[in-house]
């Protein structure tokens, strides 16, 4: 093989090299979080479907990324509370933001945090019917959703922190993630409770 040859491959793949060390991925430059909704779909139903329902859940799923922990604020405080909210799109294009209410009073309020390892995955239980402190956590809803009505969205969850230390002087992560929208009908089931399944066949 010619001297020039050789020279241009050891140019060719060092540079190769170097662009690999030096790249990051996607999720590591724009964000170390992600956010997924958790709702899976079923052969017997149509369509996905989640209930407003004290008997009925799903979850969102944040994942760390990155190489390092990150410090997440826990639910159990003012700081933290409201820190997840929803973006509904119905077929019209009719946008509707459902967030959490507050409590009116806190004891032993500090912006505590948990701390997310890389790699691992924290899983948030959501339930649009939850009721603290005797009044609805989560607000927002159209008219559809209030009355016993259902309703077809694009439905994408949005986790956001915007302080960045916790009450132990500790960094905490901060900023907005938003998940991929997943297409779902919504259906409030509070008066009584109605298996959502047969809308679906």
């Amino acid at each position: 093989m010619k001297p020039k040859l050789i020279l241009c491959l050891a140019l060719v793949l060092s540079g190769g090299l170097f662009g690999c060390s030096t790249t990051k991925t996607h999720s590591e430059a724009a964000n170390p979080l992600s956010l997924s909704i958790a709702l899976l779909d079923s052969p017997n139903n149509r369509e996905i479907y989640v209930c407003i329902n004290t008997n009925c859940h799903f979850h969102v799923v944040i994942t760390n990324n990155s190489k390092q922990p990150q410090n997440l604020l826990q639910e159990g405080s003012s700081w933290g509370w409201e820190t997840m909210s929803f973006e509904l799109i119905d077929e019209k294009g009719n946008k509707y933001l459902i967030s959490r209410n507050g409590p009116t009073f806190w004891t032993d309020n500090a912006p505590v945090h948990w701390v997310l390892k890389p790699g691992e995955s924290y899983v948030r239980d959501i339930c649009f019917a939850q009721i603290y402190e005797g009044q609805n956590s989560w607000a927002g809803f159209p008219k559809e959703l209030t009355n016993g009505g259902n309703l077809k969205v694009k439905m994408k969850a949005i986790f956001e922190e915007t302080i960045d230390t916790s009450y132990d002087g500790a960094p905490l992560w901060h900023g907005r993630i938003e998940s991929q929208p997943v297409v779902c009908r919504i259906f409030d089931t509070r008066s009584t409770f109605v298996d959502p399944s047969p809308y679906g066949e």
